[in-house]
Order: structure tokens, then C-alpha cells, then sequence
């Protein structure tokens, strides 16, 4: 791996991070920037968003988030224009991988739908169509989810096949959903992605007892430092609604992680990884979760 993607990857699993931190600054300078940057943001204007997240820095010096905020838009903007230019295909796809992170710790969906519909015309790949579906269904078109999903399900991952399922329950092609659940299994080593999936899946479809054995199994082989974070997102999860709350769920909520934190370099893919071998993530996928399959 180039030291450059290597670079990118970092900034990138960074984005998620410091947007999840809580700062104890209640002095309440550059409040007023801060917020107005993040309103721009979700506008997708980042050159005046970069300068009110600067101005909010300037203002209150002492806070770390106002400043964060402005050193990574400052590169995301960077990696924007790169990007235009970019002609070697690896270096554009890390560039591009880097940005679709950010834009998804920043709930920017639009940007991320452009972006990922350009990844998945140049690799053609089911983990670039399981991204782009994602998206889709992050801003509720899932029917396009489940005909990109359908066109790409012969000899497709189980993520993309349980990813399937999930479209075909929100639109209520319940009996196909259940097939598809009975249908798919995973092992004790199944990516933490995969069963939480099949966990929203299973939920959806009216067995709760295999979602809650199912979550259970994603936070085992969630790396501990995303434990917390993936807790969080299960709280709130509208797939998971009809497990959420009761005291089977509370219990779930406690599991803990069987694995040891990740050293992962950050690559496209575990192959020529230097860490492969040493890996906590768990994970028996060809790719690397993090990279393709995002909850």
C-alpha cells in the first residue's frame, strides 16, 4: 500500500472519531460560527463552511472541536479538487473512499450518492453496488436499493443478500424477506457488519429471538473501540424498533467484544495487508467491513 492511500485511510477512519467526541467547552465563544458552519455543511457549501468552522476557531482558540472540524474540511476540500484531476485509478479510489467516510460521519448523503454512483461505474463490483446501496437506503429510496441489489445477487456476498432482504421487508414483500433471512447464516466469525444486517433483517421480519442472538453476535466482533458507538446505533435503529426496549435487548446491550482491537492499515482490501495475520477484527470476509459494508 502507497504511503499516500495509507495517509487518506487515516484521515479518513479519523472523520468518524472526532465527530462522535463530546468537548467540555462551555465558555460559548464562536457557538454562534460553529453552528453556522455545521448548517453549511449539511448544505453541502464547504468553502463557507470551512470559513465560519475558522472563524469559530479564531474566536474560541481553546476549543478543540471548532478547530477539528476546520483542519479535516480544509483537506476534505482538498481531496475534493484532487479527486477532479486524479488519473491514477488506485489513488482516486482511496481518495474516494476517504471522502465517501466523511461524508457519511457527516450524514451528507447527497455528496455520497454522487460520489458513490461514480465509484461503482468505474469498479462494477458487488462491494461497490452494496455501498451504493447503502446510501440509497440511507435516504430512503429503497426501491432503488432493491434493484441494484437484485441485479448483482448471483453469486453475491451475504452482506449484499441480507442487505436484499431488508429492502424487500421495508417494502413489504414480507415472504420474500423471510426467505432470504432463513436463507442466510453466519458463523462465530462473521463480521460485525453482517450481523448486525441480520439482525435489522431478522427484527423486520418478526423473529426476535434470532435478531437478539444475531446483534448479540455483532457486538462480540465489533472492535472495542466502535463498541460504544455501535450500541448507540442500535438504540436508535427504526429496523431494530420491534426489539428495542425490552429487557432482552438491555441485556444485548451489555455484550461485550471477544476480539482484540484492530491493526489495521487501513488498505482496500485484507490481501496484501502487512497486519493480516494478526488482525483482531474477526472478520472471514474478502474485504475488509469497514471499507465496503457500513451499518
Amino acid at each position: 500500500m502507497k504511503s499516500r492511500s495509507v495517509a487518506l485511510w487515516a484521515l479518513a477512519l479519523s472523520f468518524t472519531a472526532f465527530s462522535c467526541t463530546a468537548y467540555a467547552d462551555t465558555s460559548g465563544k464562536g457557538t454562534t460560527s460553529f453552528t453556522q458552519g455545521k448548517t453549511l455543511l449539511t448544505e453541502g457549501k464547504f468553502t463557507e463552511a470551512l470559513q465560519a468552522f475558522s472563524l469559530a476557531a479564531k474566536e474560541n482558540p481553546d476549543n478543540q472541536e471548532y478547530r477539528q472540524y476546520a483542519i479535516i474540511l480544509r483537506q476534505v476540500i482538498k481531496m475534493r479538487e484532487k479527486l477532479e484531476a486524479e488519473t491514477d485509478q488506485d489513488k482516486w479510489l482511496a481518495t474516494a473512499q476517504g471522502l465517501h467516510r466523511f461524508y457519511g460521519s457527516q450524514e451528507l448523503y447527497a455528496e455520497s450518492l454522487i460520489l458513490d454512483k461514480k465509484i461503482h461505474e468505474k469498479l462494477n463490483t458487488p462491494q461497490s453496488a452494496v455501498q451504493l446501496a447503502h446510501t440509497y437506503m440511507a435516504m430512503d429510496k429503497i426501491v432503488e436499493a432493491e434493484s441494484l441489489l437484485s441485479s448483482i445477487q448471483k453469486d453475491a456476498p451475504i452482506g449484499a443478500q441480507i442487505l436484499l432482504g431488508i429492502t424487500k421487508a421495508r417494502l413489504n414483500k414480507t415472504d420474500e424477506a423471510i426467505a432470504i433471512a432463513e436463507k442466510c447464516k453466519l458463523d462465530e466469525k462473521a463480521s460485525s457488519v453482517a450481523a448486525y444486517n441480520l439482525a435489522r433483517l431478522q427484527a423486520l421480519t418478526g423473529n426476535k429471538e434470532a435478531a437478539l442472538k444475531s446483534l448479540t453476535l455483532s457486538f462480540k466482533n465489533t472492535r472495542p473501540s466502535m463498541l460504544d458507538d455501535s450500541r448507540k446505533m442500535a438504540r436508535k435503529d427504526k429496523d431494530l424498533a420491534s426489539i428495542a426496549g425490552s429487557e432482552e435487548f438491555e441485556k444485548v446491550l451489555k455484550t461485550e467484544s471477544v476480539i482484540k482491537e484492530s491493526g489495521c492499515s487501513g488498505g482496500t482490501s485484507c490481501g496484501k495487508c502487512p497486519n493480516r495475520t494478526k488482525c483482531g477484527s474477526g472478520s472471514t470476509d474478502k474485504k475488509c467491513d469497514s471499507k465496503t459494508e457500513k451499518k
